[in-house]
């Protein structure tokens, strides 16, 4: 059941599973049968990442293929194609309010995308590596991004600036959370740690490894 994919995401609902895969397509799941419903194929390279709305209607997915594309869950029609990125969009993932869409890239920066107009603001640039997954804060104020080059760099979105580098992984960045008050700020990496950040807006900070052996 719901394998051979690379990346997933559950509706609010959570009746129905999206799943993307390097075999370029896009499967819609029926979660209380497991049953795929529906394909969708129209990247040109493999899907590596895939994000629901908010509100449930609306699916998005980035690919190999540099590209990010907008789907209607009713109706499986891909209503955008939103282009920017010169390399591999490895995530994606919406505000609070599915007003604005973030992505991270091999290009090693971070794009936000307005969804009512499907214009990119200004492109968030510093990792000096290949951006591996990204997080927006609940309240939409900060963007935190993981990288190849083994840094989280916590972006002010407010000003588009760089707030804070923290440093302290030995290997690439793969995973990053905030918590809801943006307080705490967690993330995993390709040397088999979880660190958890507490005071990382205080200062650039080296974060010691919290739990090991992932």
């Amino acid at each position: 059941m719901f394998t051979g994919s690379e990346d997933k995401t559950i509706d609010p609902d959570a009746t129905v599973l999206v799943s993307g895969s390097e075999d370029k397509t896009i499967k819609v799941w029926d979660v209380a049968s497991g049953k795929c419903m529906h394909t969708w194929s129209e990247h040109t390279g493999g899907v590596t990442s895939v994000a629901f709305s908010p509100c449930g209607k609306i699916v998005v997915s980035g690919s190999a293929d540099t590209t990010i594309r907008v789907w209607d869950v009713a109706t499986g029609s891909c209503t955008h194609t939103l282009e920017g990125h010169i390399g591999q969009v490895t995530s994606v993932a919406f505000s609070s309010d599915g007003q604005t869409l973030m992505s991270g890239s091999w290009d090693k920066t971070i794009r936000l995308w307005d969804m009512a107009f499907g214009g990119c603001t200004p492109t968030q640039e510093g990792h000096t590596d290949k951006v591996m997954c990204t997080s927006l804060s609940t309240d939409g104020t900060i963007l935190v991004s993981g990288s190849m080059d083994k840094t989280i760099m916590v972006w002010d979105l407010a000003t588009g600036e760089c707030a804070h580098t923290l440093k302290g992984h030995n290997s690439k960045v793969t995973s990053v959370a905030l918590s809801h008050d943006n307080k705490i700020l967690v993330s995993g990496s390709g040397d088999k740690t979880i660190n958890v950040a507490r005071d990382y807006q205080k200062c650039e900070i080296a974060m010691p490894p919290t739990t090991k052996d992932i």
